[in-house]
């Protein structure tokens, strides 16, 4: 498969290690195109990492829905408002 610059973005986007690689082969001898992996790579660093910051500070609010979800299993009350929310009717 011969792979030009115009096919780089596509590539990317496609995202699966067939095209990752052959994005890389292209990349290696496209002076350009190493510039635009290199940024791509970057980002895709930048973006798994804010994904686990993300997690990282929803897990105590699913913490606090279990909770509430679990005493309002038990019948001691209903769950009201949205996900999150703390207060519990019928308590």
């Amino acid at each position: 498969m011969k792979i030009s610059c115009n096919n780089i973005d596509s590539l990317l986007m496609e995202g699966d290690a067939f095209s990752l690689e052959m994005a890389g082969k292209h990349a290696s001898g496209c002076q350009a195109c190493a510039a635009k992996l290199a940024s791509w790579n970057e980002i895709s660093t930048v973006a798994q990492g804010m994904q686990t910051t993300w997690q990282k500070a929803l897990d105590p609010r699913r913490e606090a829905t279990r909770a509430i979800e679990v005493v309002a299993d038990r019948g001691r009350g209903r769950h009201v408002g949205r996900p999150g929310c703390l207060r519990v009717e019928g308590q």
